[in-house]
C-alpha cells in the first residue's frame, strides 16, 4: 500500500509538472523552448486555397413561404411540357414554357424560367375580390463578358389581357428595386395594385441583349390602395398586348395535342 501511494504521488508532480512541450517539434528539438515565429504561418511559395464547392439548401417546391400565392406556378416547380393544367403561356402561342432551367441557377426551388431574348411569357393567375395585391418577380441576366445590363431591360405588367366583363382593369409595370442587379446577379420587380375588377395575368417581356432566368413570381393579397394612390405606370405596348391577348385566347382552355418539342422528342425517344 505505501508503495502504491508513492507511486501515486509521481504521478501526480509528473501531472503538475510547468515544463513547456513544443508540440510540433521533432526528437531533436525536445525540451527546446518555442520561438515567438507562429509555426502555422503560410509560406509565401504556397498555392491559394482555391473553393470547392458551394453548398445549397433548396425545397423542390418552391418558395412554400407564400401560401398566399395568387399565381398558378409562380416557381415553375410544376411547370411541364407533359402537365394537363398550365400556369404560364409562352408567346407567341405554346401552352407551356419550352426552355426550363434545373438546377442551382435558379432563385427558388430546383426549377426556372429561360426567357430568350425578345421573348415574353405570361402567367395565369387570379385576383381578390375585396383587397388590393402586391406582385414580385425575379430576374437574372444570363449576360456575356462585358455587358452590363439594367434590371430595367426586363418589362414586366399586371395586367387584364384576358376575356373581361366590363371595364378592364389597368396596367401597372412592375418597377426594379436596384438599377443594377445584386452580387448574385438577380434583380427584383416590384409593384402594388388596388383590388382588381377581373381575372389578373403577369406578362413579362425580355428587352435586353441576353437570355434571362425568371424566377419566384409571387401575386398576393395585400391592403387595398386607393386608386387615386395608386403608383404612376406605364402601359403595355400596342404589340405586347396583341401578342399576349392573341396568346392567352389561344391557351385559356385546355389543349388537346398542341405542338410541342419536348413531346415530340419523349415520342421519338420511346419509338426508338
Amino acid at each position: 500500500m505505501k508503495a502504491r501511494t508513492i507511486a501515486l504521488g509521481l504521478v501526480a508532480l509528473l501531472g503538475c509538472s510547468e515544463e513547456r512541450l513544443n508540440p510540433v517539434a521533432g526528437p531533436s528539438d525536445a525540451g527546446v523552448p518555442p520561438t515567438d515565429a507562429p509555426t502555422s504561418e503560410v509560406p509565401p511559395d504556397a498555392p491559394p486555397v482555391t473553393k470547392k464547392r458551394d453548398v445549397l439548401t433548396r425545397n423542390p417546391f418552391g418558395d412554400v413561404a407564400e401560401t398566399q400565392n395568387l399565381l398558378w406556378d409562380g416557381d415553375f416547380e410544376w411547370t411541364s411540357p407533359f402537365t394537363d393544367q398550365y400556369g404560364w403561356i409562352e408567346l407567341p402561342s405554346s401552352p407551356t414554357i419550352t426552355d426550363v432551367e434545373i438546377g442551382p441557377a435558379c432563385k427558388s426551388g430546383v426549377k426556372c424560367a429561360r426567357i430568350r431574348k425578345n421573348g415574353a411569357v405570361v402567367g395565369i393567375a387570379v385576383s381578390s375580390a375585396t383587397m388590393g395585391l402586391e406582385a414580385s418577380i425575379w430576374i437574372h441576366f444570363e449576360a456575356e463578358e462585358g455587358q452590363a445590363p439594367a434590371c430595367a431591360e426586363v418589362s414586366a405588367f399586371l395586367a387584364d389581357i384576358g376575356a373581361s366583363i366590363g371595364p378592364k382593369d389597368p396596367d401597372l409595370a412592375l418597377a426594379p428595386t436596384s438599377d443594377v442587379p445584386d452580387e448574385d446577379g438577380w434583380c427584383q420587380l416590384r409593384v402594388s395594385s388596388p383590388a382588381r375588377s377581373n381575372k389578373t395575368y403577369l406578362y413579362v417581356e425580355n428587352e435586353s441583349a441576353s437570355s434571362v432566368l425568371l424566377d419566384d413570381c409571387v401575386i398576393r393579397p395585400a391592403a387595398e390602395i386607393p386608386i387615386s394612390q395608386a403608383p404612376p405606370s406605364r402601359r403595355m405596348s400596342e404589340a405586347s398586348r396583341a401578342g399576349a391577348e392573341e396568346a392567352v385566347r389561344v391557351n385559356r382552355h385546355p389543349v388537346d395535342d398542341a405542338p410541342n418539342p419536348a413531346r415530340d422528342a419523349y415520342r421519338r425517344f420511346r419509338a426508338r
